[in-house]
């Protein structure tokens, strides 16, 4: 069974709700650690993801180069979880209309650095680059997929995974100020909001925590995302 058919079976087992944009969120987490890690990762169109775009723009009757298909998707349903499961049945009705089913070799990839601490810089610098958005809860969504396929490809954790997961622990103990426990990425939502706030509450926190370490610069760039556009 594939990702998206596992998704689909128990999406609540994967994701924090039912939601076509939480799904797309989660995959591109996955499939840009898989490139990250140079493994290859299969989107379940056998190669054929650029047709199925073509597709759903044909078969809504929008221009070539309107939104993205999730967000054409979710602009022909009632509500996210609606647009969850009409996308599946959209997949669904294209892999059946086309005629091969043959899985086409997977391409060469040349991979970045997989070093989870680059990452977190480069999204502090470009946020909407990696997630679209400069919401909180986009970004949890690809660290969710990012750690779901660190996990399904069988990787040691590193020095890199070792300090998000002391991280978290950290968030966890010092910045609930609550009797009861909670999840890290809930303190940051319930301090910050979901957008940009709490992305921005994210970072801060990140430095504090490291801080806490003795590497107080471990997550520090040239230039945020934040400070780049408010330049006169």
């Amino acid at each position: 069974m594939s990702l998206a058919d596992e998704i689909r079976k128990d999406p609540l087992r994967y994701l924090p709700e039912i939601s076509l944009m939480g799904l797309w969120k989660f995959q591109n987490g996955y499939s840009f650690r898989c490139y990250l890690e140079g493994r290859f990762f299969d989107d379940d169109f056998h190669g054929r993801g650029r047709e199925f775009e073509d597709w759903i723009r044909a078969r809504f009757s929008v221009p070539p180069d309107s939104c993205n298909v999730v967000c054409i998707i979710d602009s022909f349903s009632g509500n996210n979880e609606d647009a969850f499961y009409f996308y599946f049945a959209l997949r669904d009705e294209f892999l059946k209309s086309t005629e091969s089913n043959s899985r086409e070799a997977p391409p060469s990839i040349q991979s970045e650095p997989a070093d989870l601490i680059q990452l977190l810089k480069k999204i502090r610098e470009r946020p909407p680059l990696y997630f679209g958005t400069t919401h909180f809860q986009d970004f949890y969504l690809l660290m969710l997929g990012d750690e779901r396929a660190f996990s399904d490809l069988g990787l040691a954790p590193g020095l890199d995974r070792k300090i998000w997961a002391e991280f978290k622990s950290w968030m966890e103990e010092t910045q609930n100020k609550a009797s009861i426990r909670r999840p890290w990425h809930k303190i940051i939502s319930y301090w910050g909001g979901s957008g940009e706030s709490a992305l921005k509450l994210f970072y801060k926190w990140l430095d504090q925590f490291a801080a806490t370490i003795g590497q107080p610069d471990l997550f520090q760039v040239q230039e945020t995302f934040w400070q780049r556009f408010r330049r006169p």
